[in-house]
């Protein structure tokens, strides 16, 4: 037997992760579906963050997103940016870890932003925030 691509992989450890969430919340398939798509070509990190909280509200067994909440917090970090020298040439100011909280997507932004206006020390005057994956190999380093 030969070893799986990574791909496969991937598409394994997504499924597996996915599976739980699919029994539990079988009339949210199109959400399940579209954190699959943008998990396994690894775009799309704020639609993933913005349906795991819609599949939150949907479940009666919350239980039930714990290993697709692993995942994402495992995969998906935020990133702040200084946009103040030009928009297309943004500063990073720091990366941190998802730790998904809270009733939806919108009072999670606003206690991200919260946390960082008043426990960081930077200089910038305009920060964007955001959701990206983590580089291949550090997930596993930071979980």
């Amino acid at each position: 037997m030969g070893h799986m691509p990574d791909s496969d992989c991937h598409r394994l450890e997504i499924d597996t992760v996915l599976g739980p969430v699919a029994q539990a919340l079988p009339r949210q398939a199109d959400l399940i579906l579209d954190i699959r798509q943008a998990a396994l070509e690894r775009k799309h990190p704020g639609a993933c963050v913005r349906c795991f909280f819609e599949l939150s509200a949907a479940a009666s067994e919350p239980e039930r997103l714990e290993k697709l909440r692993a995942w994402l917090e495992r995969n998906i970090e935020i990133v702040a940016h200084d946009i103040r020298p030009a928009p297309l040439n943004r500063a990073l100011l720091e990366c941190f870890p998802l730790n998904l909280s809270g009733e939806d997507l919108e009072s999670y932004c606003q206690q991200v932003m919260e946390r960082f206006r008043h426990d960081r020390a930077h200089a910038a005057s305009q920060v964007e925030m955001e959701f990206r994956y983590r580089a291949a190999g550090t997930a596993d380093a930071m979980a």
